[in-house]
């Protein structure tokens, strides 16, 4: 998953998964690349198996990512698929709310956040399509903050 830094300008969606919650404070509107460190909490007992778990460092591109799931309008998220010509990605289906996921075709892991300033708190998920029925897939907290991204795409190892 090559990534190009670049400075473009998008607008959030309007709405707020938050109605009547704590006042959050939105990604800007003009975003350039930016990059994450998330820490986990403890994962749901669950007899569903783990996919993949969602990485504790991640960058947000401003390309558009290029996944067969991702939908309309979903930027590219570094690490990469490994094995795979997929780069994970991101959306703001809310000014408060930043989704981030990653997927093999086979299990998938990633975050929902609320973001409030330079941090973000909310769950992390993981799926797979290996299902015991009427089993609950692991969720964990996260929680993290905003960090300098790296000068190379190398240091981005695929998960």
């Amino acid at each position: 998953m090559a990534s190009v830094l670049a400075l473009t300008a998008c607008r959030p969606a309007s709405g707020s998964v938050n109605a009547g919650m704590v006042q959050t404070t939105p990604i800007p509107d003009v975003v350039t690349v930016v990059c994450y460190h998330v820490q986990l909490g403890t994962w749901t007992e669950s007899r569903q198996g783990k996919g993949l778990i969602p990485p504790a460092n991640f960058l947000l591109d401003t390309a558009p990512a290029r996944h067969p799931f991702a939908p309309k309008g979903a930027h590219t998220t570094l690490p990469r698929i490994r094995g795979r010509d997929w780069t994970g990605y991101w959306i703001r289906p809310h000014p408060d709310t930043l989704m981030v996921s990653w997927s093999n075709g086979f299990s998938s892991g990633g975050y929902r956040f609320v973001v409030r300033g330079d941090s973000v708190k909310g769950l992390a998920t993981t799926f797979s399509d290996a299902r015991v029925s009427g089993e609950l897939d692991p969720v964990a907290p996260a929680s993290g903050h905003r960090t300098a991204c790296p000068s190379s795409s190398h240091v981005w190892q695929a998960i």
